[in-house]
């Protein structure tokens, strides 16, 4: 579960915005997203796991680009994002 449709933040082709998708995004292990991840599955809710390397964040976070709080997991639908604190 969650490796099939895992994506990098680097692939650009990977935009769940314009897929109308509900993307998860977290580090490529087990961990605080795997509640949400299953979650989704059990509810067969089309969704996709961006997975992103403690650098990518870093550098997102220093950009201003990480969501309101700058933590993971992140669930984005759209322009919404929401985030664990």
């Amino acid at each position: 579960m969650g490796c099939d449709s895992s994506t990098s933040m680097t692939d650009n082709t990977a935009n769940p915005n314009k897929a109308g998708k509900i993307a998860v995004t977290y580090f490529p292990f087990h961990g605080r997203a795997d509640a949400l991840r299953m979650m989704f599955h059990h509810l067969k809710l089309d969704h996709v796991n961006l997975d992103v390397t403690k650098t990518e964040w870093t550098s997102k976070v220093a950009r201003g680009d990480a969501g309101e709080f700058g933590f993971l997991p992140m669930v984005q639908l759209g322009d919404k994002k929401w985030q664990c604190t």
